[in-house]
């Protein structure tokens, strides 16, 4: 996977992850989005929306998406490979 992009994350409410927004309570859309069980990592609740060409990550803090992006479908393969590649980005 060298050069290539496999997380990108935005905050900004311009765009949208099959209608979640930055901003918006994870509540609202939890269930059209069909998240899995979150990942605690410090501060954070980071959910996987399953995809096709792309996993959907929601960064979560007090029951606001803080941050939506799209991460590499290979290497989220499973829950294990997500925690996997969600915890080692965090510095940890």
């Amino acid at each position: 996977m060298t050069g290539r992009i496999v997380l990108a994350l935005t905050s900004n409410p311009f765009y949208a992850l099959n209608g979640a927004r930055p901003g918006m309570r994870l509540s609202a859309v939890a269930k059209r989005l069909k998240v899995g069980k979150s990942f605690h990592i410090g501060r954070n609740y980071w959910y996987i929306a399953a995809g096709t060409a792309g996993q959907g990550v929601l960064r979560v803090r007090g029951g606001i998406i803080q941050e939506i992006g799209i991460a590499s479908l290979q290497l989220t393969h499973g829950r294990a490979a997500q925690q996997s590649f969600l915890t080692s980005f965090s510095g940890a």
